[in-house]
């Protein structure tokens, strides 16, 4: 395979490996991106190729984009898989259709973890918050494997929570 063809190919698989790290890192989007491209000139220089050449090419490439994705799309790609906001359809975790506001762990036929028996509260931002940073640290012995530090990230999902329209 020709440089510029292997080029060509590794290009879009940086961006959408730089799009979704980022958004699990307190790294700037656009160190995220030169760290892939500092390896993949890593990779390229072992094969034989000057490992400076990718980054030249590669330094023309677009950065993520800085401007956080709404609330709706944060869910979708970050909770949709466990959780749904469609009333009564059952995923992994808890539904969360109308989850601001509710005690929590109290949706009916949800076997929650032992430690939401303790909470008495309800969700809303102070909650979720600390909530979706470290989960275990707000709920001893809950087993949601999430945590974002990105409060931005925080911010629009708990936004989402509290209308998604």
């Amino acid at each position: 395979m020709r440089f510029a063809t292997k080029v060509k190919f590794w290009l879009p698989s940086l961006q959408i490996i730089a799009n979704i790290a980022q958004p699990h890192s307190d790294v700037a989007p656009e160190e995220v991106l030169m760290g892939c491209i500092r390896a993949l000139s890593a990779a390229i220089g072992l094969f034989g190729l000057a490992a400076s050449m990718p980054v030249a090419a590669l330094a023309q490439f677009a950065a993520p984009s800085t401007e956080a994705p709404d609330g709706a799309k944060l869910f979708g790609r970050q909770c949709g898989t466990c959780h749904s906001l469609v009333p009564g359809e059952v995923r992994q975790g808890p539904n969360l259709a109308g989850v601001y506001g509710r005690h929590a762990g109290t949706l009916p036929d949800y076997k929650y973890s032992a430690g939401f028996a303790a909470a008495d509260w309800s969700w809303d931002a102070e909650h979720l918050d600390p909530y979706l940073t470290n989960p275990q640290a707000v709920i001893e012995g809950g087993v949601m494997g999430y945590r974002q530090a990105n409060p931005a990230i925080r911010s629009a999902i708990i936004d989402y929570l509290k209308d998604p329209k």
